[in-house]
């Protein structure tokens, strides 16, 4: 493969692996609905928190890495967008913290106080 056909061969990867990942998760749809209807639970929200952040910072880290030793520098935004996803994680919940709310919901047991 020539080095100029490597890049748009990465994105479109990148691209589909998106959408499949999105189509795949039909939680996030049904969540959505969820909450115009009012009736999501915070449980719920959390999940959808947890997989949209988990699934945001994969890409990204995809991208960082097709760009090789360019992909931390100012040059480009890879390295941009993944400290606001990093900021993301400390203001909306670390996945563990997610995590524990989820398994709180589903055995009715919480593992924090």
């Amino acid at each position: 493969m020539l080095e100029q056909d490597l890049v748009p061969s990465l994105l479109k990867t990148i691209q589909n692996d998106f959408w499949e990942r999105y189509k795949k998760d039909t939680n996030i749809k049904r969540i959505e609905i969820l909450i115009e209807e009012g009736k999501a639970t915070s449980a719920q929200i959390s999940m959808a928190k947890r997989n949209n952040v988990d699934m945001a910072l994969n890409i990204t880290r995809e991208a960082r890495q097709m760009l090789g030793g360019m992909g931390i520098t100012g040059e480009y935004s890879i390295m941009r967008h993944m400290m606001n996803l990093e900021s993301v994680i400390t203001y909306e919940g670390t996945h563990d913290i997610h995590l524990l709310i989820t398994g709180m919901d589903v055995t009715g047991f919480a593992a924090f106080k």
